[in-house]
């Protein structure tokens, strides 16, 4: 918008010359403002041109280091799940063995506590029937 600005103030003033009647040497000036002012125009314009592409490359820099740090936190997180399900399936896993092997010392435990228990019924049965046979027998 500017550059426009500029470019129509130097066309108005050279065709105000041109229509004033002015002298040749007012001519050469007034073409000489123009010449100055497209070459200010054309200047800004690739000024401006350059600016634009050094901040798109710059975001495009910037969008490169976002989405490789976004890899590299997805990276670690997924990298922190798998040793913490590692971690928690290793203590269920613990956990089981140390289920079953209370399971088992409780069914040896019961499985002794009810063959002493046979036993101590056995000896009485055959305690008994000796003392009744010796009742009987006296």
């Amino acid at each position: 918008m500017n550059k426009q600005a500029i470019f129509g103030t130097a066309l108005a003033m050279l065709l105000a010359v041109g229509v004033t009647g002015c002298s040749k040497e007012d001519m050469e000036e007034a073409k000489s403002s123009v010449k100055e002012a497209g070459e200010t125009v054309s200047e800004k314009t690739k000024e401006m041109a350059d600016d634009a592409g050094d901040a798109m490359a710059d975001a495009a820099d910037a969008t490169k280091d976002a989405w490789e740090d976004t890899k590299k936190a997805a990276g670690d997180m997924a990298d922190d799940a798998a040793d913490a399900t590692e971690e928690a399936w290793d203590k269920t896993k613990d956990m089981a063995d140390d289920a079953a092997d209370a399971t088992e010392e409780a069914w040896d435990d019961t499985k002794d506590a009810a063959e002493d228990a046979m036993d101590a019924t056995e000896d009485a049965a055959d305690d008994a029937a000796r003392k009744m046979d010796e009742a009987v027998n006296n």
